[in-house]
């Protein structure tokens, strides 16, 4: 046996939990025992050992879509290379501000995600960013979300040694043959988009979802901050999909992240279906081509993708994410329209924060 986190001890069946898990978040504890043919209790009783440990945790992730909130992932990078100035300083006060992640080793700085309300015009808001950013002397890159995903594997962890033994001398010519042979067409699709629910939204339920940070929330924190009148409501997001439980690795040794830039959708479908063998890759597709990837690797993976991607000779940019910072949902309670369950327009506040860029 191998140890993971603290000495506790992972087996086989701890990695074919695991994997059910990651498989089937959704899934109540009764039905993972029955996939597994395990006892109810034996698998309950593991899965808290799992979560105490540290080695996994379920949390809740909302998808914006769902109600009408549009996702922009945008990188931010000084014009002037020798300027010393923090740019997230300039954007701690946005209201649409979601989440801000410091890149090094990069072309690109910073890493923001804004949501903004769907509603006509909701465009000029990125469209009056991207004109401040003359005047602010940064430049910036900005991808609109239409879909997204994740992918992982555990096939190369080997818990008998508590680590993961990945065969880069395998994986880095295949990511040749799937980019040579455009095999990225024809593997499945592990990203999806996100539509407009079939559900009544009310503030309340805003309130709820306002705690939700980008990398998600504990159920019991929702509890804890709404208080026992949220468990309905609680209940009714995640089934309608607002809400969406996911299961993620925490300590299996993925120690290092990677964050990569993809600008057209031949470079995009190929590390797409590529990265069905890796660990853990979080994707964000965009409407012209680009996409986000978050990859999560054990040590020395970061140096084995790098050298992997830069085989390809494509334009993709490579970054190591550092000082991620989250923020609850910025929700305007005010301007969600129950009747018509459509957001009435854009915050004030979004436009004096414009005004304030110099």
């Amino acid at each position: 046996m191998g140890t993971t986190t603290d000495n506790f001890m992972l087996d086989s069946a701890d990695v074919l939990l695991i994997k059910t898990l990651l498989d089937n978040p959704a899934s109540s504890l009764r039905a993972i025992s029955r996939r597994l043919k395990t006892t109810p209790s034996w698998t309950s009783r593991r899965v808290t050992e799992l979560t105490d440990r540290g080695v996994i945790e379920r949390v809740l992730q909302l998808r914006p879509e769902t109600i009408g909130l549009h996702v922009f992932y945008v990188l931010l990078t000084p014009t002037d290379p020798y300027r010393e100035e923090d740019i997230f300083e300039r954007l701690a006060d946005s209201p649409i501000l979601h989440s801000a992640t410091r890149l090094l080793t990069s072309y690109w700085q910073l890493l923001a995600t804004m949501l903004i309300p769907r509603v006509t015009g909701y465009m000029d808001v990125m469209n009056r960013f991207s004109k401040k950013k003359e005047k602010w002397g940064v430049k910036t890159c900005c991808i609109e979300s239409g879909s997204y995903g994740i992918s992982y594997t555990l096939d190369y962890y080997e818990p008998n040694i508590g680590e993961w033994t990945i065969p880069w001398e395998l994986l880095d010519p295949l990511l040749l043959r799937i980019h040579n042979d455009h095999l990225g067409l024809v593997v499945p699709r592990v990203d999806k988009c996100a539509e407009l629910v079939e559900t009544k939204v009310d503030r309340k339920d805003l309130k709820i979802l306002s705690l939700v940070r980008p990398d998600g929330i504990g159920s019991f924190i929702i509890r804890q901050s709404a208080g026992d009148a949220s468990e309905s409501a609680l209940s009714r997001l995640v089934q309608t999909g607002v809400l969406e439980p996911v299961y993620r690795l925490r300590g299996m040794g993925l120690q290092e992240r990677l964050l990569v830039y993809v600008y057209s959708e031949e470079a995009r479908l190929s590390i797409s279906a590529w990265s069905s063998r890796l660990p853990t890759v979080q994707m964000a597709f965009g409407s012209l081509g680009d996409a986000l990837f978050e990859i999560s690797l054990p040590t020395g993976g970061a140096y084995s993708i790098s050298k992997a991607l830069s085989a390809l000779g494509l334009d993709i940019s490579v970054a190591v994410p550092v000082d991620h910072v989250t923020r609850p949902c910025p929700l305007p309670f005010e301007l969600w329209d129950e009747t018509t369950q459509s957001w009435t327009g854009i915050d004030t506040r979004v436009y004096k924060w414009l005004d304030c860029l110099r």
